[in-house]
C-alpha cells in the first residue's frame, strides 16, 4: 500500500519543494468539466482510459516519459481510488517517493449527497480552476 497523505499536507509538501509534482491520473472529460489544480508543478496523465473505464496500458511509459523516478510524486484523482491503484504502480515500477492523495479532489459526500464541502482539494480551499 502507498502512503496517503492529506490534500493540504500535499500542497504543502509542492509548496515547498520544487523538484515535487502533482500526478493528476483523471481523465480529460474530468478535467474539463470538474476542474483542474491550479499548479506549475502539475502533469496530467490519466490512468484509466476514457471510454470505457479501464487501465491505459501506456501509462507507465507515458509516466516514465514525463517523470523521474527519484523525485517526490503525488498522485490525485477524483475521489482517491484511481490515485491509490496509479501510485501503486508507480512504486511497483521503482518510483521512489509516491504518495496518493487522501480523498481526491472532490471529497466524500455530505449528508445531501454533494461532494466538494467535507474533504479532498476543493473542499481544503486549495487552488483550482474549471476549463
Amino acid at each position: 500500500m502507498v502512503p496517503e497523505i492529506s490534500a493540504q499536507a500535499s500542497y504543502e509538501a509542492l509548496r515547498s519543494n520544487p523538484d515535487a509534482v502533482l500526478l493528476d491520473v483523471r481523465t480529460a472529460p474530468e478535467l474539463n468539466f470538474v476542474g483542474t489544480p491550479s499548479l506549475e508543478n502539475c502533469t496530467r496523465i490519466s490512468y484509466t482510459l476514457f471510454p470505457p473505464t479501464q487501465p491505459d496500458p501506456d501509462f507507465m511509459e507515458k509516466v516514465e516519459a514525463a517523470l523521474r523516478k527519484d523525485q517526490p510524486i503525488y498522485c490525485l484523482c477524483k475521489l482517491g481510488g484511481r490515485s491509490q491503484a496509479a501510485a501503486a504502480a508507480l512504486k511497483a515500477a521503482g518510483f521512489m517517493s509516491v504518495f496518493s492523495i487522501k480523498h481526491g479532489f472532490d471529497g466524500d459526500q455530505n449528508d445531501a449527497g454533494q461532494r466538494r464541502s467535507i474533504n479532498g482539494w476543493v473542499a481544503d480551499g486549495l487552488p483550482w480552476h474549471q476549463a
